[in-house]
């Protein structure tokens, strides 16, 4: 079997790739390669390293299931004189690059190990998957050697490598600059708090985001500071291509912690360190640590044999996998081994075992041919795969919560009080409880912990809509046998009656199902289905409705109702001809006649014309962007021009703007009142796969509390969000007449307590009548703790919190 074929690898794709694809990169539980180039895979004219951290290629590292690869970079002391001989970069004068250790007669040249990296990231199963790669450069001593491999990394890790020789546009590179640009967090903190500086905060993108994106590759150096003063070709500086390790600022580097992408750094990380579970923390440092790209790393050495007693285990320092990953920490491991059997001079090689948190040993396994659905073995704490059809209980996670070793909820999991079948698309959790599986090693600890010697119970991942496709399902209301791709071609998705969700082919002409947009005080059900009909690509909504899907059950209801007693099927907005099993929703694109239509093979980017229609257009066109008014103080749907003009992707919006697209009609229409006759840029490319039409970042998501069946938007007509006696969220008539929550203007929350003075009740009146102390602003819970201070000064009224979705059904944001 090869590395990538045993269960190992199968369960760290499992529970990276897809368990955590909506999860924020900074707070990812990587499995990672310590020193990965130092592998006895590797010699030539019969040398080799003497002290081998790795025993398989880096190719198959990855195969086996490494997300991050850590390397060492050196100038000097190469085997080689030179990059190998097709090197676009290498010449006589320059020094030598290499992968090599300290102290080693070996080395590897770089152009070898980046090829393989690049062979394994475009391979289409491989296109959802991110790879940190951390390089240790302090070898790496003149400018021009840090030129060349920051040159070698742009050139391959690029869409064209290697059909372009010499090109270094590093277009799979996630930049700090794709960081700032994209996933800035513009918002003002209001009156009386500390005015936003250079480096405000933002968020982090999940790896779904960086693969939507195109962005797959994440690199670190020591300081990138060391890469400021060297021109990268395009106006700006080589700094601009890598991110610094944490440790970079503790050795008097850089200053800029927003773009660390490792802690708590070395030594603080060494396997010694660790402390283990429960406590969770490094010796260094004071506390248990967080999940903020934090990673421990073990040294385990053999020689070129793989004999790894002593003297070799002598300096070696083993790390507990089994308590840094319920911790929820990243782990850089030596001897990376998918192959559990594996044991040369008697020594196992199964360490890997104890990574891997999620399915257990053998799992899933599929028996009988129907097994589809998993579920939680209270006594191991991993995982099973089982036919749907079984009653169980469901694991129910705390909404909005976030649950780490530095804080966790004593109530971070529920189970519903009784046992059901899978079916997902109705919620049977506690209010405040949404069926959300574990994400990361530490979440399932504590999900053990609660359940230790009772019933197994549900988690939310199966294969059921496409074998061998595990994935966490939303809300999504199939009717029975459903989908079932007939021959091949059905790959959107129709709302049947009474029934739900049947997959068809997209091109086939049918009805549209359609919800209307917010705009005030409705009723009566807010679904529309038109008389139109058309291919699904081509939605036909007419003026203030969207096309959309149901997001809840109480949505799918009245779709279905007026489904059913109209005798009409629909096209609902969904399908899955960009991933095949996985249903998404793609954004509102109101094209052009014949657009888009790629001509020439270069149009990528999307332009809004001053007609309100769209066409797609060559990326470099220099033309002003769409900027949306995002900060806490903004008018809904407020959009302003930048100042200047300039590529899709040299936008340039300013604090409190972002760069973004319209998502219906009526947005659109706000858009084009600001164009004043001019075409714009809007944030919406297929620059990553041709026709899969994404947005790039955005602001970030707020916390929410929902309760179990909210928001339902009862009647058409709940768009403005309260806070109840209980804790938990609901949405409302905006029109009601309830008190406000406010809050008070710079001050802040610790991890587990809020100032006594931190909200105040404001006066009674309807959500756009905000009444607030002086001193006070309204406001919204940003974290469990803060709704938990704000339900201390309810007494048990239900308030105002300063959340909306009537811009965009389902969207909620805290615009005004």
């Amino acid at each position: 079997m090869e590395p990538g074929d045993y269960w190992a690898a199968h369960a760290a794709r499992f529970q990276q790739t897809e368990l955590q694809r909506d999860i924020p990169v900074q707070r990812f539980q990587r499995l990672g390669a310590h020193n990965a180039h130092v592998s006895n895979a590797y010699s030539h004219g019969g040398r080799w390293y003497t002290r081998v951290n790795q025993h398989r290629y880096v190719y198959n590292q990855l195969a086996m299931g490494m997300r991050a690869l850590y390397v060492d970079v050196w100038d000097h002391g190469c085997f080689y004189s030179k990059d190998e001989p097709n090197d676009p970069y290498g010449n006589a004068q320059a020094p030598g690059l290499c992968f090599s250790h300290a102290v080693e007669p070996f080395s590897t040249p770089i152009n070898g190990i980046l090829g393989e990296i690049s062979t394994w990231l475009r391979e289409p199963q491989n296109q959802n998957e991110v790879l940190l790669i951390g390089i240790e450069d302090l070898e790496v001593n003149s400018a021009d050697s840090r030129t060349r491999m920051v040159n070698l990394l742009r050139h391959f890790f690029d869409k064209s490598y290697p059909n372009v020789p010499g090109d270094t546009r590093g277009s799979l590179i996630f930049t700090p600059r794709d960081l700032r640009t994209y996933f800035s967090n513009p918002w003002a903190m209001g009156s009386g708090s500390q005015a936003p500086g250079e480096y405000h905060p933002q968020r982090w993108p999940t790896n779904e985001e960086l693969a939507r994106m195109g962005k797959r590759v994440i690199i670190s150096v020591k300081d990138r500071f060391d890469y400021s003063s060297l021109p990268d070709g395009n106006g700006g500086s080589l700094k601009d291509w890598v991110f610094s390790e944490s440790s970079g600022h503790h050795e008097g580097g850089s200053a800029e912690p927003d773009l660390w992408v490792n802690a708590p750094g070395y030594p603080a990380n060494e396997a010694q360190k660790f402390t283990g579970y429960p406590s969770c923390r490094s010796q260094d440092l004071p506390g248990a640590l967080g999940l903020y790209w934090t990673e421990f790393s073990e040294l385990r050495i053999c020689d070129q044999t793989l004999h790894c007693g002593l003297p070799y285990s002598g300096f070696s320092h083993y790390l507990d996998y089994w308590a840094a990953t319920r911790c929820g920490f990243s782990i850089s491991m030596d001897q990376v081994e998918s192959n559990l059997s594996y044991s040369p001079y008697g020594v196992s090689m199964d360490a890997m075992k104890e990574a891997l948190w999620s399915f257990g040993e053998d799992e899933p396994n599929d028996g009988d041919d129907n097994e589809d659905c998993a579920e939680f073995q209270s006594d191991t704490g991993q995982w099973n795969d089982v036919d749907c059809a079984s009653s169980l209980r469901r694991a129910c996670q705390k909404v909005g919560a976030t649950c780490d070793a530095s804080y966790c909820p004593s109530d971070y999991w529920k189970l519903s009080t009784g046992a059901y079948e899978w079916a997902p698309q109705y919620n049977f959790c506690p209010d405040g409880y949404a069926f959300i599986p574990p994400q990361n090693g530490y979440e399932n600890q504590k999900l053990q912990e609660l359940v230790d010697g009772g019933d197994n119970v549900w988690v939310n991942f199966s294969d059921r809509l496409l074998e061998g496709k595990w994935q966490y399902e939303g809300f999504q209301w199939w009717a029975d046998g459903e989908p079932n791709n007939y021959d091949g071609v059905e790959h959107c998705a129709e709302w049947k009656g009474l029934y739900g969700y049947n997959d068809a082919p997209c091109a086939t002409n049918k009805a549209y199902a359609c919800l209307r947009i917010a705009t005030g005080s409705s009723s009566g059900n807010p679904w529309f289905i038109t008389d139109a009909t058309g291919p699904w690509n081509r939605p036909q909504c007419p003026a203030g409705y969207e096309f959309v899907p149901p997001r809840n059950a109480s949505m799918g209801y009245q779709l279905q109702e007026l489904s059913y007693l109209s005798g009409k099927n629909a096209w609902v907005n969904l399908t899955d001809q960009f991933e095949a099993g996985r249903w998404e929703e793609v954004p509102f694109q109101p094209w052009g006649t014949g657009e888009p239509n790629n001509a020439g093979g270069a149009e990528n980017c999307t332009l809004a014309n001053v007609t309100g229609t769209w066409n797609d257009a060559p990326c470099d066109t220099a033309v002003k962007h769409a900027c949306r008014c995002t900060s806490q103080g903004c008018v809904l749907n407020d959009w302003k021009l930048s100042a200047t003009a300039g590529a899709w992707s040299a936008s340039v919006c300013g604090d409190g703007w972002t760069f973004s697209a319209p998502r219906n009609s009526i947005e659109n229409t706000a858009l084009q009142q600001k164009q004043q006759g001019a075409i714009v840029w809007v944030n919406l490319t297929d620059q990553t796969k041709e026709g899969r039409w994404v947005h790039w970042g955005g602001a970030p998501v707020p916390f929410t509390q929902w309760a179990a069946t909210e928001p339902n938007n009862y009647n058409g007509n709940e768009h403005c969000a309260m806070i109840l006696a209980n804790g938990t969220w609901y949405d409302a008539n905006c029109a009601e007449s309830h008190p406000h929550a406010c809050r008070k203007y710079g001050t802040s929350c610790t991890a587990t307590a809020c100032p006594s003075d931190y909200w105040a009740m404001g006066g009674t009146g309807s959500f756009d009548n905000f009444q607030c102390p002086s001193g006070y602003g309204a406001g919204v819970p940003k974290t469990a703790v803060e709704n938990a201070a704000l339900l201390t000064k309810t007494n048990g009224q239900n308030a105002w919190l300063k959340l909306t979705d009537r811009g965009h059904e389902a969207d909620w944001t805290t615009w005004d």
